[in-house]
């Protein structure tokens, strides 16, 4: 009769073959919007103050696809996003149920979004070639939210 494997015979057998991988990021960093442009292929108009309270934009693009601009605090917490991508698909990497879904016109835009207890989490709309999102981490008031449409190009 073989004696029983010890704990740690045991966890290395549970090791063996489960490497740690990990895929790396298509995220590129960007110094400006400019290089962001660059890299995707096409240009991203963006205020640069769009979120009341930030300090810090993070400017990453995905090579032919995608450019995205985080806004965060002074202490680096997010505030915001926003992201501009060819096509029309939901590029708002937020897939939450929200209680609120309406659909607004913004000078012939259709924007599309989604909240809870009267604030904005989540805003998509196309416009020509383009797909555009905003994303904010505490929510904002509609009216605030729908200004932000016409600025970003």
């Amino acid at each position: 009769v073989s004696p029983a494997p010890s704990a740690q015979e045991t966890q290395n057998a549970e090791n063996i073959g489960s490497e740690n991988v990990q895929i790396p990021s298509p995220w590129v960093d960007c110094s400006t919007l400019a290089d962001a442009a660059a890299l995707a292929g096409f240009d991203f108009t963006v205020p640069e103050e769009l979120f009341t309270g930030a300090s810090n934009q993070t400017i990453q693009a995905v090579e032919g696809e995608i450019i995205q601009v985080i806004y965060s605090d002074a202490n680096g917490n997010e505030i915001g996003r926003v992201r501009k991508a060819a096509g029309s698909d939901d590029v708002s990497g937020d897939y939450n149920d929200y209680a609120e879904n309406e659909t607004a016109d913004v000078g012939g835009v259709s924007v599309q979004l989604r909240g809870t207890d009267g604030k904005v989490f989540v805003m998509t709309w196309t416009a020509g070639d383009f797909t555009y999102s905003v994303t904010v981490e505490n929510g904002m008031a509609r009216d605030t939210a729908l200004g932000m449409v016409s600025a970003l190009k």
